[in-house]
């Protein structure tokens, strides 16, 4: 099946919206698709250019760490600490996981998938939406493309060479202890490699040891039989390919999260939402934004972490509502890309110490309480808000001159969820991240009625939010992996006389390159060696880069970059004695900076508006050890000064969420 993928930065409206489940007649009313299985072959993808988003604004997407079996640890980019990995936890530029004996994880970032070994060190180096970078320092991962964006590069860096991902597939790498070589197998799609004078590209059947720092050489390896990983990711494809088939009509699948709801809930069509999800198996008077905690991500600061399997699309997209009595998640239109948020609700200030949200219903605008433009806020809510009317809701996502929604919490609107949906806890409870179930609190409901609505918590958040507890297991190299990025001189004359050649030999195309998914075709040069031949011994000379036409493959940038690294011995350094702080990685695209320690940043959240995440400048500000200053935006509504943290207390009186009635009232 063919896919189709939107980029946030620039967004292409399509002809094949078919394949999506909805396409739209003269009148803007949605009609049925045109049935696949007729033999109509599908219509090219039509592309219109659309206004970029502003640099400073949050990226569209995020890693989630979506499966951790055994002892899986992740350290936030902001503190130096680990701590128990947390399924549905969003992980972003910076952030490190770490896979103990015998363990095993996933990092979904929509069509991009992470699959980790054990004793494996993998850092999200970088989440743009330009740039999916991920640094290896050891151990065992297969890097999955489901679908590649041509306007994004995907890359993998190891302490040899950086492979970046040419055409969609599945490639599988492992990094030795010391990091003393680099093994690629390519089951699908195609990579390139480059290292300090090297650079070679790998098909599928083909698989290559990288070995050295200053100068890297390869060698071709033999297949191998499957591990424990190759199975754990055989299963997880198995179980996307069967959420893709299950939801690819109700949601766009670029939505992170999506392929798992078809196992844990039931759509069914509801009049003026559409088709609309509600989850299985939930314990009466469940409601959404309850059964989890708040963690603190830069740059959108308050983040939901859910704790249930499935909770991760439902909490970042789309919309909540009741229908009979039950909760129901209402997905975005699948014709526009996807934008993450943090968390759909809007919050309200009881007082006395108490702080409270509730989640968005269906029509109600989100309004971000971090810095972001005009286009951003549109976009965000334009892939969130159920909208049967596509060339509007097209017309929202690329809308930069005006305020496509107002202010979404300015007037006296009035919120669908607010008295049947409103959670309460103590304000020391939300900040340090604790678990919302055991902490909330039962208001009166006139009490909530009157309570004023705000951008944001009047709180500043803890370091437990970000760092809970301590890990059980950790990487032997506690320091970083680091990226000294540098023009690389070191490729050879001749490499760079078959790129020459490589680009002289290349036709410009007119429009960008379409996505390949899960393969590639080769013209020209010899075919690549049959996967489905065991033990083949690849031929090298069917991959001279001079003699090799990639039908799909996004080309990544030139010239090399990558990392200066003195010399290592020639024997490997027992693993006991590996200097901390010794590792770097070899890296071609230059990733985002890094973001200042949590400390620095709540300091400078309490100072200037406590609860308000800092802007751009701010961080900046930080970086160059400046004063922080004023936040240079304002916010979607004013907010009483916030008090100072409630003293030391005794354990107020807790209750169960009250039941939820057809008639959205609290009781």
């Amino acid at each position: 099946m063919r896919r189709t993928r939107w980029n946030a930065r620039a967004f292409r409206s399509s002809a094949i919206v078919a394949l999506l489940g909805l396409v739209t007649g003269p009148a803007g009313r949605a009609q049925q698709p045109t049935d696949p299985n007729q033999g109509n072959p599908p219509q090219d993808v039509q592309y219109d250019q659309a206004p970029a988003a502003p640099a400073t604004d949050p990226p569209s997407r995020v890693v989630r760490l979506s499966v951790a079996q055994g002892t899986v640890s992740v350290e936030p980019a902001s503190v130096d600490q680990f701590s128990p990995a947390e399924v549905n936890a969003p992980l972003t530029t910076g952030d490190r996981v770490w896979t103990g004996g015998n363990s095993l994880a996933e990092l979904q970032a929509g069509m991009l998938v992470a699959r980790m070994g054990a004793t494996t060190d993998l850092t999200v180096t970088a989440m743009t939406d330009t740039l999916a970078q991920f640094g290896l320092g050891q151990g065992s991962v297969h890097l999955v493309t489901y679908a590649l964006d041509p306007e994004a590069t995907t890359e993998l860096d190891t302490p040899n060479v950086a492979l970046t991902v040419l055409a969609a597939g599945d490639v599988r790498v492992n990094v030795d202890p010391v990091g003393q070589f680099t093994d690629v197998r390519v089951l699908s799609g195609v990579v390139q490699a480059d290292g300090n004078g090297l650079q070679q590209t790998l098909g599928a059947g083909q698989a290559a040891r990288f070995s050295g720092f200053t100068a890297v050489s390869m060698q071709w390896l033999q297949t191998r039989s499957a591990d424990a990983l190759d199975d754990f990711s055989k299963q997880r494809d198995q179980a996307y390919e069967s959420g893709e088939s299950a939801e690819q009509t109700y949601l766009n699948m670029d939505t992170v999260g999506a392929a798992d709801l078809y196992q844990y809930g039931i759509w069914l069509p509801q009049a003026d939402y559409g088709n609309v999800w509600f989850p299985a198996g939930v314990p009466e008077g469940w409601q959404p934004y309850c059964y989890g905690r708040w963690t603190w991500v830069a740059p959108w600061g308050w983040t939901w972490i859910e704790a249930e399997p499935w909770g991760f699309a439902p909490f970042h997209y789309g919309r909540w509502a009741i229908f009979g009595g039950r909760w129901g998640w209402i997905p975005g239109p699948p014709v526009v890309h996807p934008v993450y948020a943090p968390a759909l609700v809007v919050f309200v200030h009881p007082g006395n110490g108490v702080s409270a949200w509730f989640p968005l219903g269906p029509k109600e605008p989100y309004a971000p309480w971090y810095h972001s433009s005009t286009l951003y806020q549109n976009r965000v809510n334009a892939s969130g808000l159920y909208n049967r009317n596509v060339d509007q809701v097209r017309t929202v996502y690329n809308t930069s001159n005006r305020e496509a929604f107002g202010n979404p919490l300015g007037g006296q609107r009035q919120f669908v969820n607010r008295a049947a949906g409103t959670v309460e806890v103590p304000q020391d409870s939300l900040a340090s991240g604790k678990p919302v179930r055991s902490a909330m609190l039962h208001l009166p409901e006139q009490q909530i009625a009157a309570a004023p609505v705000l951008p944001h918590p009047l709180v500043t958040p803890e370091r437990t939010m970000v760092a809970p507890a301590n890990a059980r297991a950790f990487p032997p190299r506690l320091n970083r992996p680091t990226l000294t990025t540098h023009a690389d001189a070191a490729i050879g004359n001749q490499q760079q006389q078959q790129r020459s050649q490589q680009s002289a030999a290349t036709q410009p195309q007119a429009k960008p390159a379409p996505i390949q998914r899960r393969g590639f075709q080769v013209q020209g040069g010899e075919p690549l060696p049959d996967t489905t031949q065991p033990n083949q011994q690849p031929n090298p000379q069917a991959n001279q880069q001079s003699g090799m036409n990639i039908q799909g493959a996004v080309r990544p940038p030139n010239p090399a970059r990558g990392t200066q690294r003195l010399p290592s011995a020639v024997a490997p350094t027992p693993r006991g004695q590996i200097p901390a702080g010794s590792e770097q990685l070899y890296n071609r695209a230059v990733p985002p900076p890094t973001r200042p320690s949590f400390e620095q940043q709540r300091q400078a959240i309490q100072s200037t508006d406590p609860g308000r995440p800092l802007t751009p400048q701010q961080m900046d500000n930080l970086r160059e050890n400046r004063p922080v200053g004023q936040p240079e935006t304002r916010e979607a509504a004013p907010h009483p000064a916030a008090a100072p943290p409630p003293p030391q207390r005794s354990e107020p009186q807790r209750s169960s969420p009250p039941e939820q009635r057809p008639d959205n009232r609290r009781h």
